[in-house]
């Protein structure tokens, strides 16, 4: 499989359970292209409840997150803590402990958006080649920015618990660049592309413009059985051939470390 891009596989950090429901972005399949907005969006507004120290959450917020997520209470206060230092990288919270409150802003804590740029100060997407698609995946609003709701559901589906089917739908997503529905050569390209630009300049160029194609149409191949290689020379390689998500689906339920993979810890 040459379209499966591997993320760190590390030792998991929890005992694997049962995976909850997850938000709409989950849902949002790509045969039908809707975009339902997360049940998480209308958590976390009313601060004129008690709120957990350190958090503009309270109990009832919490209730909810577990519910709609695949993470636990204290993962969920952890994760609000790097959106919160990522959101605000003017403050120094090694020197004033009052920056790691978020009751102490002047601004709503909670219509904070993170852009691609501050997404990626994000220690677990630093490095992360496809940290940008991965922004405007999850971006309900479609603008590239990121709410602390549309945040946790990024790290809710990779957490051990999510299901294979919600990281497979989240995969396929990530990979159609121009989310028409379908994984094309055009696509596949902009991945390898993407795949390439953190490695080294003498690694990337062990890969020709000619081994890269036929990847491109080995993967399209086996993706789409119905495309030959006599189609891809008679048509050229860019102009035929797409992956479908059930193909996908199929094609990722064989691999058998996918979920091992496709998987962060924080």
């Amino acid at each position: 499989i040459f379209f499966f891009f591997f993320f760190q596989a590390e030792d998991g950090i929890r005992d694997a359970q049962e995976s909850r429901g997850l938000g709409d972005v989950y849902k949002r399949q790509v045969s039908t292209q809707s975009t339902g907005a997360s049940p998480c969006l209308a958590m976390g507004g009313s601060m004129c409840k008690a709120s957990l120290e350190g958090s503009p959450f309270n109990e009832e917020d919490m209730e909810e997150f577990e519910a709609c997520t695949s993470l636990t209470r204290a993962e969920t206060l952890q994760i609000w803590q790097m959106f919160h230092r990522a959101a605000n990288p003017q403050k120094n919270f090694e020197v004033d402990a009052d920056d790691d409150d978020p009751t102490m802003d002047d601004e709503d804590p909670l219509q904070q958006r993170l852009d691609k740029e501050k997404f990626g100060t994000v220690e677990q997407f630093r490095n992360n080649p496809f940290a940008h698609r991965i922004v405007d995946v999850f971006s309900e609003r479609g603008d590239e920015t990121l709410t602390f709701e549309e945040f946790l559901d990024v790290f809710s589906v990779f957490s051990a618990r999510a299901t294979k089917e919600d990281k497979i739908k989240v995969a396929f997503r990530i990979y159609d660049f121009d989310d028409n529905g379908f994984i094309d050569p055009v696509d596949l390209e902009m991945v390898m592309d993407t795949m390439l630009r953190l490695a080294d300049e003498e690694d990337a160029e062990r890969l020709s413009q000619e081994e890269r194609i036929c990847i491109i149409q080995r993967v399209i191949t086996e993706g789409d059985p119905s495309i030959t290689e006599e189609d891809q020379q008679k048509h050229g390689w860019q102009n035929v051939g797409q992956i479908s998500y059930h193909e996908f689906e199929r094609i990722m339920h064989r691999v058998p470390d996918f979920e091992s993979k496709f998987y962060i810890s924080f």
